[in-house]
């Protein structure tokens, strides 16, 4: 186990002189596009040099892994890929070995193994690329049903396929690595500068707003770090412990500015007792943490602090109230005492005092896949279906390129399929890019005569596709380049050229006849989709965890989660012009208000679970049954909410009619976690309220009427 986690920043002298000399640093953006443009340089020089056939195949493998994951580009991730490409061309070789006169058969075979890897590659939470070039292979290594060569074929593919994966890791590697390890730290900073600005800002409702939008997105990217853990400087249970420590410190953070900007005029210091010494530690804390991630320097830590509550002062208060500042006090405590453990973690990194971090608890990561996503099924029924219709379309009507009509059609209908990305935008910007591809041609290919200026133009031509052009769509422009037919012994026939134009534009229309049947992909039908899930679920998940006071599993978070980052996805998609209804603040804001109420849920189940054994919790009468449940009915039926004042009106009274029933069960701490526990549940009911009146003002009902 490695013993430090926060490694000195290194940096090539090389690159650094450079940078200083030329007085900029260059964009991410920048930097991705010269690699990858270098890249597909090289496999092109190195195709010529060494006569090899197919340099367009390792061309297209580079740009599809930058497609579909361009996180890092390090050994271990090249050898993922460099996997996936081995088995599924052990896979379609086998399938052609054992079928090799009955096509039909093999066809069957191919179209489950490539629907099945292709699922695995939607469910799949970590890097895609393994199961995706494993189906795609799979296909690529049949030669149109020849058995003639099949085997020489099957291994040229493969091996032209191998060495793009192979010169894009190294060309990645050796030029401006990526290291996972200092975005890692990075990331791990900017979520401490953003609790730190929203503990500061916590009285101003804009920049509160805006803080925890941003403290959320940024705890999901921190977690997303778990699955490159392998090409980091610390194990995955410590990397997993550190995501932990943070999500503690967000969770006692947020319900802390929830009660503090409930409570705004009420002066704190006049109810819990060195209550301005406990939120100085707290801020101190959380100013020294981001700079011990960014240059390891120690951080002071505080003394444990115990909460102490001046009685006299609090039992005058209502009930209400009086829950809301204990449990403001309570999740004050937890800040400063998991800020506390965090920087004794980060001070034992650096003084190689391991044993302050792994004597912790372990702790359960995301699962790996997803199986509960409907979109990832009905994904692969497209695909299933798309694989049939491009065989049908080989077999009837022999179009240019044969069989690989099916392979393209198929590939790409994982980019497409429950995508942003549709086929009618690809084939304007595959027009453009073919329109550029016939100027070269005619104008530019003809003219060049030496190496370089070959290297020139296949450079530039590829920079402009990954510079230039959205990541996805680049795609396109090269697989035009792949059109040029660029080899060693050029053949200019422009009759020849036209046919593999109408080839991609042959397996574009399929695309485009499947991204509308059998699944409606209108963003406006799959956004209302994604809105009554998430209701239905928060819904489902709150009756079951209750009941049984069981916490929600990190598989149904990640299920709440990913259904509102669909919404989000769908909702940019909407076409204003027909519904002005959906303005995209106000959408944006509903969704964070939805993104805001799971947090509250996970954290209230999490509450009831934990105090399973307090009395107070075991026999009171639960008041979300008459408040929180009721209204998730009108947000999941899209229906008016008519209890909306019952909160304030019936609450206080029923709470103390309870306490004077069962005080005398009770002890002190079981009454302040029950007081907390109130507070929390108020806190979900109201934030509730808003998003019914957010969701009601957006009008979503509207998305049902036909656009024309």
């Amino acid at each position: 186990m490695t013993a430090s986690v926060l490694p000195v920043k290194r940096q090539s002298s090389l690159f650094s002189s450079l940078r200083y000399l030329l007085g900029f640093n260059l964009s991410e953006k920048m930097k991705f596009a010269l690699k990858t443009s270098l890249s597909i340089v090289i496999v092109y020089l190195v195709s010529f040099a060494q006569g090899w056939q197919s340099p367009s195949t390792a061309a297209i493998t580079i740009a599809l892994v930058a497609s579909v994951d361009s996180l890092s580009d390090s050994l271990i991730k090249g050898a993922l890929r460099v996997t996936g490409t081995i088995i599924g061309a052990a896979i379609g070789i086998w399938l052609i070995a054992l079928y090799p006169q009955d096509r039909m058969l093999y066809l069957a075979a191919a179209s489950i193994g490539v629907t099945l890897f292709f699922y695995l590659a939607r469910v799949y939470r970590g890097d895609t690329t393994i199961f995706f070039l494993t189906g795609m292979t799979m296909l690529l290594v049949f030669q149109d049903n020849n058995a003639q060569d099949a085997f020489l074929y099957g291994i040229n593919r493969t091996y032209m396929t191998l060495f793009g994966i192979v010169t894009y890791t190294f060309v990645g590697m050796l030029l401006w690595p990526i290291n996972i390890t200092q975005k890692a730290d990075s990331n791990a900073a900017a979520l401490s500068d953003i609790q730190l600005s929203l503990f500061k800002d916590a009285k101003d409702p804009l920049k509160r707003d805006n803080n925890i939008t941003q403290l959320l997105q940024q705890e999901q990217a921190l977690r997303t770090f778990t699955r490159h853990t392998f090409e980091m400087d610390m194990s995955r249970q410590q990397w997993l412990n550190i995501v932990e420590s943070y999500r503690k410190i967000n969770e006692a953070l947020l319900l802390y500015i929830n009660d503090l900007f409930s409570l705004n005029k009420t002066d704190i210091s006049n109810y819990v007792e060195a209550y301005q010494q406990l939120k100085e530690e707290t801020e101190e804390l959380l100013v020294q943490i981001p700079h011990a991630w960014r240059s390891q320097q120690n951080i002071d830590v505080p003394a444990p602090f115990t909460l102490c509550y001046n009685k006299t002062t609090l039992k005058h208060l209502p009930l209400l109230t009086r829950a809301r500042i204990t449990s403001l006090a309570r999740q004050l405590g937890k800040l400063h005492e998991t800020l506390r453990e965090l920087a004794l973690k980060l001070n034992g990194f650096n003084s190689m005092q391991v044993h302050l971090f792994t004597a912790q608890k372990k702790h359960i990561s995301d699962p790996y896949f997803n199986w509960g996503d409907p979109e990832a099924l009905k994904g692969s029924v497209v695909t299933f279906l798309l694989f049939w219709a491009s065989v049908s379309a080989w077999i009837w009507f022999n179009p240019p390129l044969g069989f690989f009509l099916v392979i393209m059609a198929t590939s790409f209908s994982f980019l497409t399929a429950f995508s942003p990305l549709k086929p009618s935008l690809l084939m304007l910007l595959y027009t453009v890019s073919f329109l550029f591809a016939i100027i070269s041609y005619i104008f530019i290919l003809p003219n060049l005569n030496g190496t370089w200026q070959l290297s020139l133009f296949l450079f530039v031509y590829s920079f402009i596709a990954f510079y230039f052009i959205d990541l996805k769509a680049s795609l396109f422009f090269i697989i035009a380049l792949s059109t040029l037919n660029i080899a060693n012994e050029m053949y200019y026939a422009f009759d020849i050229f036209l046919l593999i134009l109408l080839f991609f534009y042959l397996f574009l229309l399929l695309l485009m006849l499947f991204y509308y049947i059998p699944f409606s992909t209108k963003p406006e039908h799959l956004y209302l989709t994604m809105q009554k899930r998430f209701f239905r679920l928060f819904y489902k998940f709150l009756l079951s965890s209750r009941k049984k006071m069981f916490p929600l599993s990190r598989r149904k978070q990640i299920r709440l989660r990913d259904t509102l980052n669909s919404m989000q996805l769908w909702s940019s998609q909407i076409d204003s012009r027909y519904f002005s209804s959906m303005k995209k603040q106000e959408v944006a804001e509903f969704i964070q208000s939805c993104r805001y109420s799971s947090y509250l849920l996970t954290i209230y189940l999490s509450l009831t679970a934990q105090e399973k054994t307090n009395s107070l919790f075991q026999n009171f009468s639960l008041m979300d049954e008459k408040t929180t449940i009721p209204l998730l009915r009108s947000l999941n039926d899209n229906q008016p909410y008519q209890k909306k004042n019952y909160l304030e009106e019936t609450w206080e009274k029923e709470i103390d009619i309870y306490l004077d029933t069962h005080k005398e069960y009770s002890t002190e701490a079981e009454l302040t976690a029950f007081f907390e526990y109130i507070s929390l549940q108020r806190s979900l009911f109201e934030h509730l309220q808003k998003t019914w009146k957010q969701m009601h003002i957006l009008r979503t009902e509207q998305l049902k009427e036909s656009r024309f």
